[in-house]
């Protein structure tokens, strides 16, 4: 009995209790390829260095390898300080998110990537070479140059 009370009071002296329950927080989700979304979190330990892990998520379950692993920290309160997870680099599909502390179980949450959407303008179809203004400019000056040599042959000296 003596040492479950011991136990109970260095937790309580850590701010480590038995069952901690940490919150990740995706903003937006789902995101399109090319933004960014940023991760927040709570119930973390105070002061501490966390991991932000992206794996890729197949049949329901997390891939062994992360694909992006970036570095995160806790303020005085055990709240995780906000992390911006880029997404240019990512294929559409759906990721886990994993917020890794110290001493706690890590927290996933999943994070679906949407494909980017593709330029409504379409660009409008050119001639290889010059453009078509140089081309009638030339065509205009070589009017020009005819009419003045035909002028000067027939003008009488």
């Amino acid at each position: 009995m003596v040492t479950i009370v011991a136990i109970a009071i260095l937790a309580a002296i850590l701010n480590v209790g038995f069952v901690h329950a940490q919150t990740l927080i995706l903003t937006p989700n789902p995101v399109t390829q090319g933004t960014s979304v940023q991760v927040t979190g709570s119930d973390f330990q105070q002061d501490e260095n966390a991991q932000i892990q992206l794996f890729q998520l197949s049949a329901g379950t997390c891939s062994v390898f992360p694909a992006m692993t970036l570095d995160a920290s806790t303020d005085s309160n055990g709240n995780l300080n906000p992390v911006t997870i880029p997404t240019s680099g990512l294929a559409a599909g759906t990721y886990c998110v994993e917020g890794n502390g110290f001493l706690d179980s890590p927290e996933t949450v999943d994070l679906v990537v949407n494909p980017g959407t593709a330029s409504t303008t379409a660009a409008s179809p050119q001639i290889p070479g010059f453009p078509i203004e140089a081309i009638f400019i030339g065509i205009i000056l070589g009017l020009v140059v005819i009419v003045i040599s035909r002028r000067r042959k027939s003008s009488p000296d």
